[in-house]
């Protein structure tokens, strides 16, 4: 994603801040397990199931789930399993742009 991290020279301004929200009950979370809830927080757009262990992100529509799933899916489809709209491969830097 980052060009080579030697570059960087202030890396503050390259960080970014997320909230995320508990699917059930709407509280703030603090980390895989609402602490108000206890529902596991990210469920996977593709089979619709809680996340646990390897997850990914869109950092443009912010749907995830399962790492495996979701490359499966993207060997089909441009857009995002939800139905959103987005298409999150495009939004996902490849090998050779960062060269």
């Amino acid at each position: 994603m980052v060009k080579g991290i030697s570059e960087l020279k202030n890396l503050d301004k390259y960080t970014t801040y997320m909230s995320l929200f508990c699917p059930t009950c709407g509280k703030v979370l603090r980390g895989p397990w609402c602490v108000s809830c206890h529902a596991l927080a990210l469920r996977c757009c593709v089979c619709q199931t809680p996340c646990r262990g390897l997850v990914s992100l869109c950092q443009h529509c912010g749907h995830g789930g399962h790492t495996l799933h979701l490359n499966s899916w993207f060997k089909t489809s441009n857009q995002c399993p939800t139905g959103c709209g987005c298409e999150c491969p495009k939004k996902i830097p490849t090998k050779s742009a960062l060269k």
